[in-house]
């Protein structure tokens, strides 16, 4: 019988079907009948303008292309184009096919490239040289002299883009990690991105549009290129966007990852995406890319050199256009230089520049049909209510956040361009403590995993290392602006210190033996210094500022208390804490107690006074909040950062938060004193109620007339800052071995260890000389081992033999044959990764990712980890099983500790961890966790009702009912002092509620053996171990989510570092010590060097210890093999 098809039937494993003829296809609405197909909507029918007909389709190009039929559009002038290209130490000029290799100019490490062609200039960025240079392109035109240009501080610009339109270049700066624009010559400069950048990798502008792109590890976004209306177009299968692209005809984008291996193309709103070309084989490490005509050009790392694909009909064919496999650097920045690459339309910016007083940006106009312009001001300067002229930043926020310092307008005019300052970052740092001297300019913040203060100016410049030895944790600064003394917190040491900001050498310590202390604060013109402690019961003391007539606040109920600040206006005191989650101030005596609740106030850290408002930094929120400082009203987020990024030190950096009264006894000579000068309170009614006390440094004291310093080691030595005869002692007084002198590393901070007439060495017969002038024995090279740090010792090696495990690399290293084809360039020169790599599939115990094709393990599947990087490993999975002190997320993939339930802060995907919550009046405590006071009505943590300690300050909490409590002989006496039947113990079940039924102590399992060095084992999962870093990151990567929890906000490691010699780490149990590379833990706490040649069967024969590691070496007539025995 027939189905009565319009055009024809056709037999399917289904039974019959309709299909419909060319350019038709199947009404998906009725089967039987035939609809047009619109091929414009599909990839590939035409390269440029597409024209849909009934059945049928037009090509067609725009101006300047000429169409070949049938749909090809080429260029005017097409071979012209030349690819530029960066190369580490040189830059090449090349055509479409690479048979025309030219040298445009040497460098240093070229990394950013771009042209502008009008100007017929070419731009690179060299990130060693941290400069950006330009020079003329074409001889035969002529070009604008533009100057080389780099900052004051410190950035990596490692790729831009030029806007020819507007005259502009936008910088990615790895280090800072933002985005700049400046003008063409450096001259003006303002910030356009810092704000939830991670790792800007490239950056694409469309200058027409007034649209910018830029890639963010695994996001592309797209924004006006004045930095507004910011959106991610792409964030779903990708890993590493290391490379952009656009084509300005047809509005798409092109990026690379080098993760992945791919190329991919969408529109320039995410839509319509398409994948180019991908495999491990053909695309195995694509670094940048450009596009022309129909082709899409890239440097790859493995391969060495430049390939190209067609975009339209490649079947999946890649062609080498250029190959330097001598080179160990790989190529960067590739640009398709051609007039076409940059049409040129009326610049909105030409006439007066817009108005504008500083710089003129390019943008979406307000319509969004057209292009439009943005006065904006350089850095330092903020856009005055007309949005033309610029004014100079008097007062701004300033914060630190784990490895930066920000400074962000206070009420900035527009929404974009609130940053008031170059941000201060490091890789590696944890900022904590904060202060500045709005007189003077400077900002004084601590490192506390460097164990560092430092000192920088607002713009950037002049950074001094303050203190970077003697001290083991500066949680807390303190400036006394008038006096130049920095007062700071020693955590560790349980200390309070003082150090002249005039001469650096004057320090001396005021308070010993105090208990975990947090917070400190200044009121110079009344002459206190205010801190607390944690230890309970905690305290916020108050001292003069010489140290002396210290007195602790009474009767204030306190947990964690965390920041402290001071109203100057009203000569208040204010903290906040973080266990009690409420802000209170009070008199500077410590009387008249007010309290501040806020249910938005989760976890504080610091805060600070500004006018009527406080700010404060929350961890939980992950923001900071700005409020009424009385009354609490006119809660708002004023900025937010990403998720994990702790927020510690505030401050508002502004003159009148730092007034000095001319009568001040320190203000004028130094109040005649030699060194330190300390304004203390006296009863002289003239003036400010201050007299002068002079003091001296370490190993000095006063003399008779008080004023001047005489010695007198003998009372207070200094301490000695390398007591041990195998330290070096820079001259900052850091200790470092003396091995580490004149090893190339600023191992001192100071750069003192390598000017010790470290002149480059002669290396001795049996040596040899590295390029950058080390030397090492004979028998390290060309062993496969990069012992020079820079691969000098592996090339050129001639005559190598390679044993039958191992693949001989062309430039003569070895190594195993496991690496071949595995599209890492293992060799240094690709050599691995040749042409004779095939095709992987994955093997029967893996699971092939759909998307990309990658393999993954089969145990991967259903972890909660997006391991393909689009979620289809964790597709159709079971729902996920949470643990008893767990919530299960309404979605069923996620649990989150049951503290986060209900606790106004969302943190399950689906939001479902606050939904259905039970409301409870501002007064009203939660009667499972907490205990409320009954005068104060505060609520404060259960385990404190009769324990001992009197909290509440009417003392409600320590009733006269309390007693000890005595367990049946036949049950254990919980660690919390509940009573549980001893058949309890070791039964897998927490019957204690703090599982010390279940601990160690009862052997209820087996020893289970540690982690390697740098993991962390999983509770309650045996043989399970994760890496430090994923532990209390906010992302369960443990099965039963034991890696997260509220342990992880008490940062318990910030205190004295918990005794740990060198690094600790949280973790949602407590704190644990780690040794850095080359260290081992002597005990729990204490780190002591390692000798791997002190351990059997290190080596065979002959070990040599070496900084952080160890080589084996053979007997003349041995030879080493791989397992280097």
């Amino acid at each position: 019988m027939s189905l009565r098809c319009e055009y024809d039937c056709r037999a399917s494993l289904e039974g019959g079907e309709c299909y419909c003829g060319p350019g038709m296809q199947v009404d998906p609405m009725n089967t039987l009948k035939c609809i047009d197909m619109n091929e414009c909507s599909e990839w590939g029918y035409c390269e440029q303008v597409c024209i849909n007909t009934m059945g049928s389709y037009i090509c067609s190009c725009v101006s300047d292309y000429s169409l070949v039929a049938p749909k090809h559009c080429r260029a005017h002038n097409s071979s012209a184009m030349r690819l530029i290209f960066t190369h580490h130490s040189a830059i090449y000029k090349v055509n479409a096919e690479g048979s025309l290799l030219e040298l445009v100019t040497n460098t240093t490490a070229a990394s950013g490239l771009d042209f502008h062609y009008h100007k017929n200039l070419l731009f690179w960025s060299d990130t060693v040289t941290r400069k950006i240079y330009s020079i003329k392109v074409d001889p035969w035109r002529e070009s604008e002299y533009i100057s080389d240009f780099n900052v004051s501080f410190p950035w990596s610009p490692t790729a831009f883009a030029i806007d020819w339109i507007g005259n502009k270049i936008y910088i990615c700066d790895a280090i800072g990690q933002k985005i700049d624009v400046m003008e063409l010559d450096g001259s003006q400069h303002t910030i356009l991105i810092s704000r939830n950048l991670s790792s800007p990798l490239d950056i694409a502008l469309d200058p027409h549009l007034g649209l910018m792109f830029f890639s963010d590890a695994d996001n592309i976004d797209r924004a006006n290129m004045d930095g507004t209306i910011r959106v991610t177009i792409v964030n779903t299968f990708i890993y590493k966007a290391s490379g952009l692209t656009l084509d300005y005809v047809t509005k798409r984008v092109f990026w690379c990852d080098s993760q992945l291996d791919q190329v991919v193309a969408c529109n320039y709103d995410g839509s319509g995406r398409h994948s180019i070309i991908r495999g491990s084989t053909r695309v195995p490490s694509p670094s940048k890319l450009t596009m022309f005509e129909n082709n899409i050009y890239w440097t790859d790392g493995t391969r060495q050199g430049v390939l190209k694909t067609d975009l339209y009909n490649n079947s999946q064919t890649v062609l080498t256009i250029y190959r330097d496999r001598s080179l160990l650097k790989e190529p960067k920045a590739i640009k398709s230089y051609h007039y076409l690459r940059q049409p040129v339309v009326p610049n909105p910016c030409y006439f007066s520049n817009g108005g504008c007083q500083h710089m003129c940006l390019l943008t979406r106009s307000a319509d969004s049909f057209g292009l439009g312009y943005r006065c904006v001001c350089n850095i330092g300067y903020e856009i005055a209510h007309n949005e033309k002229t610029c004014k100079k930043v008097e007062e701004f926020l300033l914060y630190a956040q784990q490895k930066f310092v920000r400074g962000v307008l206070l009420n900035p005019v527009v929404n974009a361009f609130s940053d008031a300052m170059i941000p201060i970052v490091s890789k590696s740092a944890r900022f904590v403590g904060l202060d500045f001297d709005a007189q003077q300019g400077y900002i004084y913040y601590s490192d506390v995993v460097l164990d560092v203060i430092y000192r920088i100016k607002v713009d950037g410049t002049g950074q001094t290392n303050v203190l970077a030895s003697q001290n083991e944790g500066v949680e807390g600064l303190a400036l006394d602006w008038v006096s130049n003394n920095l007062y700071y917190i020693d955590s560790r040491k349980g200390t309070l210190n003082v150090i002249s900001t005039v001469n650096f050498q004057y320090r001396r310590t005021l308070l010993r033996n105090l208990k975990r202390p947090r917070a400190i604060v200044v009121h110079p013109n009344k002459g206190y210094v205010f801190y607390s402690e944690w230890d309970r019961p905690a305290n916020i003391s108050r001292a003069y500022l010489d140290g002396s007539n210290l007195m602790v606040f009474r009767g204030v109920l306190l947990g964690w208390p965390n920041g402290l600040a001071i109203d100057f206006q009203k000569d208040r005191l204010y903290w906040c804490d973080a266990l009690l989650d409420h802000i209170q101030h009070a008199n500077l005596d410590g009387t008249d107690v007010k309290t501040i609740s806020s249910p938005r106030i989760k976890h504080p850290f610091s805060l600070v006074i500004h006018n009527d408002y406080l700010y404060v930094t929350d961890w939980r929120l992950d923001a900071i909040l700005r409020m009424h400082k009385e009354s609490g009203a006119g809660e708002q987020i004023v900025a937010s950062v990403e998720e994990g990024s702790r927020l510690y030190g505030i401050k508002v950096f502004s003159r009148e938060n730092q007034r000095v009264d001319n009568r001040h006894p320190c203000w004028s000579n130094n109040g005649n004193c030699q060194k330190f000068c300390f304004p203390i309170p006296s009863n002289n009614s003239q003036g400010p109620d201050l007299q002068v006390q002079c003091g001296c440094p370490y190993g000095e004291r006063l003399a008779a007339d008080n004023r001047t310093c005489q010695s007198d080691p003998d009372a207070e030595p200094p301490v000695q800052a390398c007591p041990n005869s195998w330290d070096f002692t820079c001259d900052n007084q850091r200790c470092i071995p003396k091995t580490w002198v004149c090893d190339g590393d600023d191992d001192c901070l100071d750069n003192s260890d390598e000017m010790q007439n470290c002149t480059k060495s002669t290396c001795a017969p049996r040596e040899f000389t590295c390029s950058g002038g080390r030397c090492i024995p004979q028998s390290f090279r060309c062993d496969s081992d990069n012992d020079c740090g820079d691969y000098s010792d592996e090339m050129g090696c001639v005559n190598v033999t390679c044993e039958a495990t191992e693949f001989p690399c062309e430039n003569g290293r070895c190594i195993p044959k496991s690496w071949k084809c595995d599209s890492e360039n293992d060799c240094g020169d690709g050599s691995d990764e040749g042409d004779f790599c095939t095709e992987k599939t994955c093997a029967y115990y893996q699971f092939t990712c759909p998307g990309s094709g990658h393999c993954i393990p089969q145990n991967w599947v259903c972890d909660g980890d997006n391991d393909c990087f689009d979620h289809a490993d964790e597709q159709n999975c079971p729902p996920i099983t949470c643990t008893s002190s767990q919530f299960q997320c309404a979605n069923q993939k996620q649990c989150i500790h049951e503290s986060y339930h209900c606790d106004g802060v969302s943190d399950c995907q689906d939001g479902s961890d606050e939904q259905n919550c039970p409301s409870r009046a501002p007064d009203q405590c939660e009667p499972e966790k907490t205990f409320q006071c009954r005068t104060s009505r505060i609520c404060i943590p259960k385990s404190w009702y009769c324990d001992g300690n009197s909290d509440c300050e009417d003392g409600s909490d320590e009733p006269s009912s309390c007693g000890e409590i005595e367990c049946p002989s036949n049950h254990f006496k919980c660690n919390n002092t509940r009573c549980v039947f001893k058949s309890w113990i070791c039964d897998g079940a927490d019957d204690c509620g703090d599982g010390s039924d279940e601990d160690h102590r009862h052997a209820c399992g087996p020893v289970v053996e540690g982690c390697p060095s740098g993991e962390w084992p999983c509770p309650d999962v045996t043989g399970r171990c994760i890496p430090l870093s994923n532990v209390c990151d906010k992302k369960s990567d443990c099965p039963n989510d034991a890696d997260e929890g509220p342990g992880c906000t008490l940062e318990t490691c910030s205190t004295k570092n918990m005794g740990c010699t060198h690094n600790c780490s949280e973790t949602p149990l407590g704190p644990i010590c780690m040794c850095p590379l080359g260290k081992v833990l002597n005990d729990s706490k204490t780190c002591i060097d390692v000798d791997e040649c002190a351990t059997p069967g290190a080596c065979s024969q002959q070990c040599i210890n070496t900084k952080g590691s160890f080589k084996c070496q053979c007997k003349d007539g041995y030879t080493l093999t791989t397992d280097r025995h």
